[in-house]
C-alpha cells in the first residue's frame, strides 16, 4: 500500500510523497465515487459517505500534505453534493479525528505523536459506528470526537484568536 500520511515538516517532505498523498486520499475517493454514481445515478438513489478527517479542517505542523488531502477529499465532497442536491443520491463526509490503527506506524514511528494524543485517541469500531449512524441519518458531515468538532468550529470562526492555543494543543507531532 502506498503511503497516506508521513509526519514530515514541509521541507523534508518531497514531492513524491504529497503525491503519494493526494494519490490515495484524494483521487482514490475521487475513483470511488465516479465507479459507483453511474448505478446510483441509475436507481435515482444511493448514499456515498467519504472518509476525510478532521485533519481536513484543522492544518496542524508536519502534515501540510495529509491535511492538503483531507481537504481536497472535503472540498470534493462538498461540491458533489451541491452538484447531486436533488438526484437521489446522498454524499456524506465522515471526519474523525485520530484513529488507533497501523497509520501510526508508518507516519510516528518513534510514538511520540500516539503518546501524546492517547487521550483523543479512538477505536477503529468507534469510527464504524459512527459511520453507520451517519448512513441512517443522512446528515451531510459528522466530525468526532466532539471536542475535535468543538475545536474545528472555534478555529474555523475565530482563526486569528485561537491560532495560539490551537498550535500548543495541536502540534504534538
Amino acid at each position: 500500500m502506498r503511503d497516506t500520511g508521513d509526519f514530515l515538516p514541509f521541507e523534508e517532505t518531497d514531492l513524491a510523497r504529497f503525491e503519494a498523498m493526494m494519490d490515495v486520499n484524494y483521487m482514490g475517493t475521487v475513483r470511488f465515487c465516479k465507479a459507483v454514481y453511474p448505478s446510483m445515478k441509475r436507481a435515482g438513489a444511493g448514499h456515498i459517505v467519504n472518509v476525510a478527517s478532521i485533519a481536513g479542517k484543522i492544518g496542524t505542523a508536519k502534515a501540510t500534505g495529509y491535511a492538503a488531502s483531507k481537504h481536497a477529499v472535503l472540498g470534493f465532497t462538498n461540491s458533489l453534493r451541491q452538484e447531486l442536491r436533488g438526484s437521489g443520491i446522498r454524499i456524506s463526509a465522515l471526519n474523525p479525528g485520530p484513529i488507533d490503527t497501523p497509520f501510526f506506524d508508518r507516519a510516528d514511528p518513534g510514538g511520540t505523536y500516539k503518546r501524546n494524543i492517547k487521550r483523543f485517541l479512538m477505536q477503529p469500531d468507534t469510527v464504524a459506528k459512527a459511520l453507520v449512524r451517519l448512513l441512517a441519518t443522512g446528515k451531510a458531515e459528522r466530525d468526532l470526537p466532539w471536542v475535535s468538532a468543538a475545536g474545528a468550529k472555534l478555529i474555523q470562526l475565530f482563526p486569528v484568536l485561537t491560532a495560539g492555543v490551537a498550535a500548543r494543543l495541536l502540534n504534538k507531532k
